[in-house]
């Protein structure tokens, strides 16, 4: 019985793809970054009725006010190659996905989506990038890493801050650090207002005798007479010269209960964990994008990614993702030749103490049509 209701499920899915009516060239698009100040976001999705009968497409609903779409009123005859041209008006900084539904007079809908990120005007960038506030000033991140450091070589990284305000922040020559560490100013130690400018932390291993993650509190005063005090926590990661595989690493649960994960460690998100491509033919070459965020303090190192005979991996990942940093890769499915629902898997494996693998998967239907 069970293989009867299976074989029954798989031919009726061969034959409700069979019955679409349009066949669309492609039902997804990723404008990745955009500059912000556009007018208007337009795409033209191109179509053909692979059917032997007229069809008109009825209507197209956006999912909000922002959406608009052009198409075709008239019938649509057989074998006739169409388009819809689909419209966002950009209404804010960040991701976006919109997606407009067309309806047809044989009942049929098709779903088309617009994806994408809108980069903020250059007047709002440093409030973006720097989003972290502290006393008088703003970091890009929350606390200043120092990343992997080889136990015997002192190491110097410069940090980015920069001032909101409207006044000028003046730093003394005071300051509560641990002996590992000098921290440095220019020589005015002044920041003027609305200004980008640099703290330069010296760290040195050397003076330390623990290995692992470790974390430090420094303390820098300013001449401000309210808010003097600014308090920040400085992140490491010293290599054990006795552990042969420093890629990775084990941290048992009490030292990750008492250190909060994200806090101290690094911390892979992914974009999708299943992407749907809609649908296309098994010819089609068809490439996406994923992007990997580190939401940990610590840099993220992914050591490969690993596909499969229908899911290619086009980046080439070997570097450090920072903490709060993102990246994108792309992916090319590779579909059999076979109709009906196919999917395809791929793994991200990395120096995350939680999740050293992470699969995503990719799943489309595939048309056959014949000629």
């Amino acid at each position: 019985m069970k293989i009867f209701f299976t074989i029954f499920c798989i031919l009726l899915s061969h034959f409700l793809l069979a019955q679409r009516i349009l066949l669309f060239q492609k039902t997804y698009q990723n404008f990745g970054q955009i500059n912000s100040g556009m007018d208007q976001i337009d795409y033209t999705f191109v179509f053909k009725n692979v059917s032997d009968q007229n069809v008109k497409i009825e209507n197209i609903e956006a999912d909000c006010a922002c959406g608009s779409s052009f198409f075709n009123e008239n019938p649509i005859l057989p074998q006739q190659i169409d388009s819809i041209k689909v419209s966002f008006l950009p209404y804010r900084v960040g991701a976006f996905e919109k997606k407009f539904v067309v309806y047809t007079n044989d009942k049929q809908t098709y779903t088309l989506t617009l994806e994408g990120f809108i980069l903020p005007h250059s007047s709002e960038l440093r409030t973006v990038s720097f989003k972290y506030r502290n006393g008088n000033l703003s970091f890009k991140h929350k606390n200043l890493n120092m990343g992997t450091l080889e136990p015997n070589v002192p190491i110097t990284k410069q940090f980015s801050v920069y001032n909101p305000t409207n006044k000028a922040v003046v730093f003394t020559d005071q300051m509560i650090v641990p002996p590992h560490i000098k921290i440095f100013f220019d020589t005015s130690h002044i920041i003027p207002p609305k200004e980008i400018s640099s703290i330069i932390v010296t760290y040195d291993p050397t003076k330390r005798t623990e290995f692992g993650y470790l974390q430090d509190n420094v303390v820098m005063f300013t001449t401000d007479t309210i808010d003097a005090r600014m308090s920040m926590n400085l992140v490491a990661f010293i290599k054990d010269d006795s552990q042969k595989d420093q890629y990775f690493y084990q941290v048992s649960e009490e030292k990750m209960e008492e250190n909060a994960s994200k806090a101290n460690f690094p911390f892979l998100q992914i974009s999708e964990k299943e992407q749907h491509l809609g649908i296309i033919y098994p010819n089609m070459n068809v490439i996406t994008e994923f992007e990997i965020y580190n939401e940990g303090a610590m840099p993220l190192k992914i050591s490969h990614i690993e596909g499969n005979e229908n899911c290619q991996i086009i980046s080439d990942l070997t570097q450090e993702i920072e903490p709060e940093e993102t990246i994108v890769i792309q992916v090319r499915f590779l579909p059999k030749q076979i109709a009906g629902e196919q999917s395809t898997q791929f793994s991200i494996f990395s120096n995350d103490p939680q999740q050293n693998k992470v699969t995503a998967e990719i799943k489309a239907e595939i048309l056959m049509v014949e000629e």
